[in-house]
């Protein structure tokens, strides 16, 4: 870790660098106070001035528009039968007591309760009784026997290994730097771990799902945080 980040074993030397650099931040803040209109002590509290929305740079509908013509339209389930084909995903699904799948057209099963958990709309939109894959007791025998905390952290960790490789990436950064936030979401039914916040859901109720994100912008974790629970 020391050596990705050019780091020396012994922090001294470091450690006075951030301190030199805290102590003259300090000093430019208290020297900038007095004309500072933004911000403001009141009864002893700091009180600093919401930031406006920056307008958007002259080129910047030309770009999207650039960019939405570059992507290709693509169904999310073709998408992930795309990726089981170039990283071998499917295998680390293992079922539940340790055995490899023989069960034919696994990944397009996989990947239809992918789409119902990513998408939270449950069996009935992805189950078709005319395709063997998609039917309700194959959807159910592969959720109860394949898909569960083990098997998608080994999943993870291979998109992860994978992303890695290839070349851009390694310009994007070094991937040990990460960066979290959160992304709050409406609940409109009665939950345990959704709260009030006027803040961010108005006069409803909802729940944040706190996203972690590595430098090579590949996603490493997440956890739903409740808004109020109660017993």
């Amino acid at each position: 870790m020391l050596i990705s980040l050019e780091q020396e074993i012994e922090p001294a030397g470091h450690l006075a660098e951030l301190a030199g650099a805290l102590e003259g931040a300090y000093a430019r803040v208290l020297d900038g106070l007095g004309v500072n209109t933004a911000v403001q002590f009141v009864g002893g509290r700091l009180q600093l001035e919401r930031l406006g929305a920056l307008a958007e740079p002259p080129l910047m509908k030309q770009l999207r528009a650039l960019v939405d013509g570059m992507l290709p339209w693509v169904d999310f389930p073709e998408l992930l039968l795309e990726v089981f084909d170039r990283t071998g995903l499917p295998a680390d699904f293992t079922h539940i007591s340790g055995a490899d799948t023989t069960m034919e057209d696994f990944p397009m099963s996989l990947a239809a309760l992918i789409v119902a958990e990513a998408c939270n709309v449950g069996l009935v939109p992805i189950e078709k009784p005319n395709v063997p894959a998609l039917t309700r007791a194959r959807l159910q025998q592969v959720d109860q026997g394949y898909l569960r905390g083990e098997t998608i952290a080994a999943a993870n960790a291979r998109l992860i290994a994978t992303q890695a490789d290839i070349d851009v990436v390694s310009a994007w950064g070094s991937g040990h730097i990460a960066s979290a936030d959160g992304l709050r979401f409406v609940v409109p039914v009665a939950n345990l771990h959704t709260g009030n916040n006027p803040l961010y859901f108005a006069r409803q109720r909802g729940a944040t799902w706190l996203n972690v994100v590595n430098d090579q912008v590949m996603g490493i974790g997440g956890l739903v945080v409740p808004g109020t629970l109660r017993g």
